[in-house]
């Protein structure tokens, strides 16, 4: 998995494009990957007051 930070070039701006400045990249194992993910889904259940989006919601347990 690859995860891109950049700025938003147009924010507060009406124009339609989107112009982002990529800064940073980082690459993550799967494993490390799913681990962020399910820190970040965690996190903002947290700050929503555990209202997560549907679409959004960490990962059951798989049955090995």
């Amino acid at each position: 998995m690859v995860l891109n930070f950049g700025f938003n070039q147009n924010l507060g701006s009406t124009q339609p494009d989107l112009q982002v400045q990529l800064l940073q990249q980082v690459i993550l194992h799967p494993a490390t990957a799913r681990r962020v993910k399910d820190t970040l889904v965690e996190l903002f259940a947290k700050r929503d007051g555990g209202r997560a989006r549907a679409g959004a919601q960490a990962d059951a347990p798989k049955k090995v």
